[in-house]
């Protein structure tokens, strides 16, 4: 999904690309690769945060996935 994302058309590319990159961090996650998953749910939570600001929704699912996934990966001081 990721390399269909970053080749779909303007104006949806971004907004694709913002969501199946944190799609494919939470597959990495699922299978223990857990660096490869953090950065990908940094560059997810940047794409939100460059397309949508602060204080949209879309952020802050981005915000939330990424407090979850440190929580899990037992860095829940990390999430705040």
């Amino acid at each position: 999904a990721l390399t269909e994302a970053r080749a779909a058309p303007e104006p949806f590319r971004d907004r694709l690309v913002q969501r199946a990159v944190l799609r494919h961090a939470v597959s990495l996650t699922d299978m223990d690769q857990l660096d490869a998953a953090e950065s990908g749910f940094r560059e997810g939570l940047a794409l939100a945060r460059r397309l949508y600001g602060d204080d949209r929704y879309p952020t802050w699912r981005a915000r939330s996935s990424m407090a979850w996934f440190l929580t899990a990966k037992g860095q829940p001081e990390r999430a705040i």
